[in-house]
């Protein structure tokens, strides 16, 4: 407990993060919905990498905060020190934000490189890495005696969990190119 907060809350509200990013991540991967129509399957996957470029974001500061700030939950309120971000992550964290998360002028008026084509990796398998840092975090917390403090942050940890094995399958663990 740090103040008046408690840490099983703030803990829980990274677990909600960490479910939709798992889910975004296997509608992007290539065995979803192969039996879906191709403009149900499409719109599925453009609204997961919508999901998943945020939810890679809000946990990025999570992990590794570009500045502490008490309003939002950081690593720093579980007497943690921040993530060091390995490469392209930093590069991936202001790419997602020039590109889907603030709706800038800079966005508008420029035509802007695939990230993949800036640095040699799909935005997919850098979602995947920010999910193993933060899946890692969340795991050693509970560990060292963490408890979730709402019952509905457990059951979506169970769920997490199961969604983590699946996803050590996919292209975007093994290094594959994303969809």
């Amino acid at each position: 407990m740090t103040g008046t907060r408690d840490l099983g809350i703030a803990l829980g509200c990274v677990v909600y993060d960490l479910r939709h990013l798992a889910t975004a991540l296997t509608v992007r991967s290539r065995q979803f919905g192969r039996s879906l129509p191709v403009t149900v399957r499409n719109d599925a996957k453009r609204l997961a990498s919508e999901v998943m470029l945020l939810k890679s974001r809000v946990l990025l500061e999570f992990l590794a905060p570009k500045s502490r700030n008490d309003r939002d939950i950081q690593v720093y309120d579980f007497n943690m020190a921040p993530v060091p971000l390995p490469p392209p992550l930093g590069e991936f964290r202001d790419w997602v934000s020039k590109r889907s998360v603030h709706l800038s002028w800079s966005r508008a008026e420029a035509e802007l490189p695939a990230f993949r084509d800036l640095h040699g990796i799909s935005l997919e398998r850098c979602a995947y890495q920010v999910f193993v840092l933060a899946h890692g975090i969340v795991q050693s917390l509970r560990q060292g005696g963490l408890e979730l403090a709402l019952g509905r942050h457990a059951t979506m940890l169970t769920v997490l969990t199961q969604q983590a094995t699946v996803l050590t399958r996919t292209e975007f663990a093994n290094g594959e190119p994303g969809t």
